[in-house]
């Protein structure tokens, strides 16, 4: 898979552009969405707040989860922004005392149980960027820079050998069954990647 740099309208920065096609595989990039008819680079751009990309179903964490992507969610048009709101002062420690809370325990039973899968109360993706700094040759000279990029993912052990089972199949996997392994969560890195300037997250 090839990049080549465009840039984005809508901030100046520049972004990866994936050139080359992509593989008939999970994503592992929100990036890899410029390959995909109807995408362009402003596109994916307004997304990347909202999504990310890994290799294996994980569970959206309600506490950290932004009120666009909750709304986005909701079936009959239930407004999350005072629910995103508390969340970041006062975390839910269960999502059955997220789904008791409002709007979630307005909703009909039938689409709170069918979102129940798709929910958790911790994350489990996260993303890393790690600086290098290289000293100067000579001292008129600025340090110059190394960056790495990394998604790290922490799954429940007994989930590592179903890793590449398609999303519908994990989507089955109860939350309950996410917490009870979450004390033996397997730390897995993926998705490495090195940058010769520091790029945005």
């Amino acid at each position: 898979m090839t990049y080549a740099l465009q840039a984005d309208s809508s901030t100046g920065n520049t972004t990866p552009a994936i050139r080359s096609q992509i593989g008939n595989q999970p994503f592992i990039s929100v990036d890899e969405l410029a390959s995909v008819k109807g995408f362009d680079g402003e596109a994916v751009a307004k997304l990347k707040p909202y999504v990310t990309a890994v290799p294996y179903y994980l569970p959206i964490n309600v506490n950290t989860a932004s009120p666009v992507l909750l709304n986005a969610l909701s079936e009959n048009g239930e407004d999350f922004a005072s629910f995103a709101e508390q969340m970041q002062t006062s975390p839910a420690q269960t999502l059955d005392d997220a789904l008791a809370m409002s709007p979630w325990n307005g909703m009909e039973s039938e689409q709170s149980n069918k979102l129940k899968p798709m929910l958790a109360v911790e994350s489990g993706a996260f993303v890393t960027l790690i600086d290098i700094s290289m000293p100067a040759r000579n001292k008129d000279d600025n340090d110059r820079h190394r960056y790495v990029t990394a998604m790290i993912s922490k799954i429940p052990a007994n989930r590592v050998e179903q890793a590449d089972t398609t999303a519908s199949s994990n989507a089955s996997m109860t939350n309950n069954e996410v917490g009870d392994d979450a004390s033996q969560a397997v730390i897995e890195p993926f998705n490495i990647r090195q940058w010769t300037y520091r790029p945005t997250l």
